[in-house]
């Protein structure tokens, strides 16, 4: 028999173990905890993303759907002008 089989079945806990109540040990942290504004935090990004896009701008709300509106609309039209044609 395998030597790592025999010291996991060897080491059961008896009835006794089993039924003891369970304890929860919250200990206070002594130590102060600096509070950091959210204008000072660090974004953490996947560093393989920012190679990919280096001229890529950051938009703001407002331009992100102006970009997309415009994005569906040159979609829809897209789709009416070639679509038609196959029925």
């Amino acid at each position: 028999m395998n030597t790592a089989v025999e010291s996991v079945t060897t080491m059961k806990r008896t009835r006794d173990e089993a039924d003891a109540p369970l304890k929860l040990n919250l200990e206070q942290s002594t130590e102060e905890i600096d509070y950091v504004s959210p204008s000072d935090r660090v974004v953490a990004t996947n560093s393989r993303v920012a190679p990919r896009w280096p001229t890529m701008p950051t938009l703001e709300a407002n331009q992100k759907a102006a970009a997309w509106g415009t994005l569906a609309f040159a979609l829809g039209w897209g789709a009416t002008t070639f679509l038609p044609q196959f029925f």
